[in-house]
């Protein structure tokens, strides 16, 4: 490569590096100049290519330490935005770490209706600014959330949501009216089995007769508790 060929290829990644850097076009003006304007011997050729590369280096040196500042206050600004999103549970409450809701398993086996009372009732005695009922789930985080907390629950088989299509057949609604836009039911969920099951349930498909291959996913159940299922709410609270 010619000397000549060899300075242009220096004097792009060098405008480059300083146009980043916000330098004033004059500069690049004079760069050229300096370079390109005589025709210097060899030894000063050589002292102007020197000075480039540690002007070269500090611009990038500049140029890394930006980005570092940048990515600094990104984090700080995520940070912040999580730590707003985070709240403290009440005692005997359990806090998902990824949304900050609240979330209370309770173990007493009821239908439907009395779960969905249960709820508003023991987030009423939490008082203050918070707000909550039987278990909306709007997200995989937070359902994978209550399937992780309902794996380790063995005392009943299922726990009562929110969804529901008491209203309309198939048309799926939280107790706050709100429409279900996210769901995982199992494969042949919802089937609204003898035309009398509109609430949802999140637990083991109890039906399949491999104990192994059961999982937990959502179904449809009667609204008014069978004699034979043991299902108990979820009741989640959050702060406004």
């Amino acid at each position: 490569m010619k000397m000549r060929e060899f300075l242009w290829i220096i004097l792009f990644f060098s405008v480059f590096n300083k146009l980043k850097g916000n330098a004033n076009i004059d500069d690049h003006v004079d760069l050229f100049d300096s370079i390109f304007g005589t025709p210097d011997d060899e030894e000063v050729q050589r002292d102007k290519m020197h000075s480039f590369s540690c002007e070269t280096s500090r611009l990038e040196e500049k140029m890394t330490n930006m980005e570092k500042t940048i990515q600094r206050l990104l984090e700080l600004t995520i940070g912040m935005s999580v730590g707003k999103n985070r709240q403290s549970c009440p005692v005997g409450w359990t806090v998902n770490p990824n949304s900050g809701i609240c979330y209370k398993f309770v173990n007493e086996v009821s239908d439907w209706y009395k779960a969905n009372k249960t709820c508003h009732e023991l987030v009423e005695k939490i008082g203050g600014h918070f707000v909550g009922g039987l278990a909306k789930v709007n997200s995989e985080l937070e359902n994978e959330f209550i399937k992780g907390m309902i794996w380790d629950d063995k005392k009943v088989e299922g726990h009562w949501i929110g969804a529901n299509d008491l209203i309309k057949e198939n048309s799926w609604h939280w107790v706050d009216g709100s429409k279900v836009t996210f769901s995982d039911w199992h494969i042949t969920e919802p089937n609204n089995a003898l035309n009398n099951e509109h609430c949802a349930v999140v637990g083991y498909d109890w039906w399949n007769s491999d104990l192994l291959a059961r999982t937990v996913k959502w179904h449809d159940d009667g609204c008014i508790l069978h004699s034979n299922r043991l299902y108990a709410p979820i009741c989640t609270a959050q702060a406004l």
